[in-house]
């Protein structure tokens, strides 16, 4: 089962708006890989993926992306992570100047958690129609 993690909503539009948003995934797991999918939203009206990478972490290791955010006003950054035990996340904005913006800040605790299960097929069936109700008025 994988784990979801999700910035919720991030405002850009004020004056020390990010240029860009780093994610950072540290495995603390001392024998396996964990994999990571990390997704950016465009929030400007309805939500748009605009871009994805896929890390994977070694253990004990750390990893990290940056996406450009600066055409955005409001953005959202999920994280699906394969096995969150050992995963340690951190998303943040950086300014023109490398800064990093403490508004645009998440730590791992501040971000919002969801397990996810795999997909269920579909077991309904589809039943033939009901000829008898179909039959044509006289």
């Amino acid at each position: 089962m994988s784990t979801l993690f999700t910035t919720g909503p991030m405002e850009n539009a004020a004056s020390n708006s990010a240029l860009s948003v780093l994610v950072k995934i540290l495995n603390n797991n001392t024998e396996d890989a964990l994999t990571a999918e990390i997704t950016l939203y465009g929030l400007d009206g309805a939500k748009e993926q605009i871009s994805s990478v896929t890390l994977s972490v070694p253990s004990l290791s750390s990893d990290y992306t940056s996406f450009q955010v600066d055409f955005i006003k409001e953005y959202e950054i999920q994280i699906e992570v394969d096995r969150d035990e050992a995963a340690l996340i951190s998303v943040w904005g950086v300014d023109s100047e490398a800064n990093l913006i403490a508004a645009q800040r998440l730590v791992h605790t501040e971000l919002k958690e969801y397990s996810i299960s795999p997909m269920k097929k579909n077991t309904y069936k589809i039943r033939k129609p009901d000829r008898r109700y179909n039959k044509k008025r006289r």
